[in-house]
């Protein structure tokens, strides 16, 4: 059977998007203009507009899975106010089976050409977002991938590395949400938490903190404080959660 073919310039998905219900993808962006130094900033509601231009699009797999995810992306874009409800239950479909969900999005962002980075960002949101266990390797992959060369580019340009950068951010956020029980993520935070790059070490730091805080066993919370590079205490600013009691 022939694969699945979708574009984000298909009807319905070549328009410029206020992403509400993106707020999470949003502020890998925001992080990654502020850090680069672009000028890119929400308006005055706080939304990002995303102007999505007509580009080749994702192949899914020709698979009930692959048809879910390609569903499940368009949930994604989706406005309206039941936006969020459909997509938390399309996310949960997907939770459902779980293996054959991380099958179907990890071939399609194999395939995916690489410059089709907003798509592939959320192909790796997605992966974050099912916080299931098959997606952890997915995930370790992606981070381990290697970043493009820097190239020189007018300061409100989006360079290969940055948008990169952003694939990566997701994924290690994904990391972030497996951690919590999952020694093998939180060792890879661990890692790129000491990783050249400004964004992803202080993404992987904000995701190794929020496990730390939240973490009651004393023999694991010993470790991943040991494996965190610093004090975990000065990321709680950054991430909004308390920290445990004494």
């Amino acid at each position: 059977m022939a694969p699945v073919v979708r574009s984000l310039a298909d009807p319905g998905w070549s328009f410029s998007v206020r992403i509400a219900h993106l707020s999470r993808l949003c502020g890998v962006l925001l992080a990654v203009a502020f850090l680069f130094g672009c000028d890119k900033a929400p308006d005055a509601d706080g939304q990002v507009d995303v102007d999505i231009t007509p580009r080749p699009g994702l192949v899914f797999p020709d698979t009930d899975a692959g048809r879910a995810v390609a569903s499940h992306l368009e949930t994604m874009l989706a406005i309206g106010p039941d936006a969020e409800n459909n997509y938390q239950a399309s996310l949960q479909a997907l939770r459902e089976k779980p293996g054959e969900s991380v099958t179907a999005i990890v071939e399609t962002y194999e395939e995916a050409d690489k410059a089709l980075y907003f798509e592939r960002a959320i192909l790796v949101e997605t992966l974050a977002e099912l916080r299931v266990a098959q997606a952890r390797d997915p995930l370790l992959r992606i981070t381990n991938a290697k970043l493009p060369e820097r190239q020189p580019l007018p300061d409100d340009t989006y360079g290969p590395i940055q948008q990169e950068t952003i694939v990566r951010m997701t994924a290690i956020r994904g990391l972030g949400n497996l951690a919590f029980e999952d020694d093998v993520a939180a060792r890879r935070l661990g890692v790129l938490a000491e990783h050249r790059e400004i964004p992803l070490r202080e993404q992987a730091r904000q995701s190794l903190a929020e496990v730390i805080v939240r973490e009651r066993e004393k023999v694991r919370l010993k470790w991943l404080v040991e494996i965190f590079p610093g004090d975990y205490r000065d990321w709680l600013v950054f991430t909004g959660v308390a920290p445990p009691a004494p």
